[in-house]
């Protein structure tokens, strides 16, 4: 790119609660109702072979003093045409609107619920018979809007953005902030989020600032927890920041609290509480911990370094600690007032609220607790389920075809119904309340990290991929119903902070890990390819 806009950034540090909407990161109808030339139906890219996992988007570049507004693509490729992403009308053409850095065309997109986006094409000549498009042109998706040209100042390459702003413009390629403050989108993010946008179980979506430091906490009242690194905010279902809180370390784990405040825990061993963004408690926890924090009853339980079981009171006043566990905690599962840990030499306990030990036994091999819906557990071991009740009887219900892992999943439905993950792998198996197999389903997608599982009201199972895909499966066979995918950020994505609530009514609520969050109606979603 060839410009830059000099902006004055006001940076106001707020320690406790951040007033006031952000500039808006999801495109709104304000602009105009109508859709002169048809509404968006499907959004593509604008040219093949796009590099999605090292995106140069918000990458600051010196030569141009700011932070890039799009991603250059097809480098090389002098005279390839170039291609509208979706329907829309012409806002902007010019063969010379960047001088030598060549032209540009921009055309607006209306969603089927009115929102508007623009689409910007940069850097591009007219080449080998593929010539500009006039202002107010309808145009269709796949489209020819002129052919990739060749800057004065680089490599010939297209230029690409999506934004909310500048639409009778060229705009100034770089901005002094993160130009998603300021109206534009992610190109790759938004590609993939409007390919949803247009899907009949499309419910609503929002996009974040930046990408997230862990999963999303549902607060069930319209709001979100979202954490960064050095800050945490309270989002609503529209995406708008409520509040604002910063950090002095960056935040390792996030637990709700049974009278609604929340508890954070930060990499500098302190532990901050706040009710509804206001600060409520601040303190440092008695010594580092490596694993928690859970939820107990009312009490916030950490494995310490020394791997000692400590609970506290939110407030930070310890209420008892365990004896050193015999060795590294291996995965753990709360079910009300029960915490059952597994260890890494096999052995299994269940330790009460009050910090008794309830069971202990030592298993043939590794053994990962699941709770179940009667208040006692799963526990997978081997190639054996086993159901452990709440009398802390331990009866092997069934044998699995594969071996289980450290990472295994185990799904209860109300019918009686298991689904098991075996930790590794593409297959997903049903077993009947009897043990019996009754189907495996094949999950595409990438699982070098476990999937995340959701049931609804019983006839589907959705799965969300490593890579930002939502598969819905029939509970009755195991047939793939529907699947959309969620951009994962590529290298700048992390699938560890990947998110899926599914609630009784098949609503789901997902995100890849990175900047969108999706809600769609599960049924619709399932039953599309039906």
């Amino acid at each position: 790119m060839w410009q830059r806009t000099a902006l004055i950034l006001i940076v106001i540090v707020v320690l406790s609660t951040f007033f006031g909407p952000r500039p808006t990161d999801h495109p709104t109808a304000a602009q105009d109702s109508n859709a002169p030339c048809g509404v968006v139906e499907g959004f593509d890219f604008p040219v093949p072979d796009i590099d999605i996992e090292y995106p140069d988007f918000g990458i600051y570049r010196v030569r141009f003093g700011g932070l890039h507004t799009g991603i250059d693509v097809a480098f090389e490729q002098l005279g390839m045409p170039v291609r509208a992403a979706a329907r829309g009308r012409v806002t902007y053409s010019d063969v010379e609107g960047w001088g030598t850095e060549k032209g540009v065309v921009v055309i607006q997109h209306t969603f089927p619920d009115g929102t508007l986006v623009n689409t910007l094409y940069g850097h591009m000549e007219q080449l080998n018979g593929y010539s500009f498009p006039y202002v107010d042109q309808c145009v269709d998706r796949g489209d020819v809007i002129g052919a990739i040209g060749s800057p004065s100042l680089g490599l010939p390459h297209l230029h690409y953005e999506i934004r909310t702003r500048y639409r009778y413009e060229g705009g100034p390629g770089y901005t002094e902030v993160n130009p998603l403050e300021l109206g534009w989108l992610h190109p790759v993010d938004f590609t993939f989020l409007a390919r949803i946008r247009v899907h009949p179980a499309y419910l609503g979506d929002f996009s974040l600032l930046e990408s997230p430091t862990l999963p999303l906490l549902d607060m069930q009242d319209g709001s979100y927890i979202v954490t960064h690194n050095h800050h945490i905010e309270g989002v609503s279902t529209t995406g708008e920041v409520q509040w604002r809180f910063d950090t002095l370390g960056s935040v390792s784990g996030i637990v709700r609290l049974n009278d609604g405040r929340v508890l954070f825990t930060t990499s500098s061993n302190q532990v901050l509480v706040l009710n509804n963004g206001s600060y409520d408690a601040l303190w440092d926890m008695p010594r580092p911990f490596r694993v928690g924090p859970a939820l107990l009853g009312d009490l916030v339980v950490f494995v310490t370094e020394e791997n000692t079981l400590v609970a506290l009171t939110p407030d930070g006043a310890v209420v008892w600690e365990s004896s050193a566990l015999p060795a590294d905690v291996l995965r753990w599962a709360v079910n009300g007032d029960r915490l059952a840990i597994s260890t890494t030499n096999n052995e299994l306990f269940v330790v009460a609220a009050a910090g008794t030990v309830l069971y202990h036994n030592v298993f043939a091999g590794p053994t990962v607790p699941a709770a179940s819906p009667d208040g006692g557990f799963w526990l997978l071991s081997g190639t054996t389920v086993w159901h452990l009740d709440q009398e802390f009887a331990a009866v092997p219900r069934f044998e699995t075809r594969d071996q289980l892992g450290a990472t295994a999943e185990v799904l209860s439905a109300p019918s009686g119904m298991l689904y098991v993950y075996p930790g590794e792998g593409r297959s997903l198996y049903a077993y009947s309340p009897a043990g019996d197999l009754v189907w495996i389903a094949y999950m595409p997608g990438n699982h070098l990290r476990p999937p995340h599982f959701g049931l609804g009201g019983g006839q589907h199972i959705y799965v969300l991929t490593m890579d930002g895909q939502l598969l819905a499966y029939a509970t009755s066979d195991g047939r793939l119903l529907g699947q959309l995918a969620l951009y994962d950020g590529g290298i700048y994505g992390a699938a560890s902070t990947r998110w899926l609530h599914v609630s009784s009514e098949d609503v789901v609520t997902f995100s890849s890990g990175f900047l969108s969050v999706v809600t769609l109606d599960g049924l619709a979603f399932a039953n599309v390819a039906d």
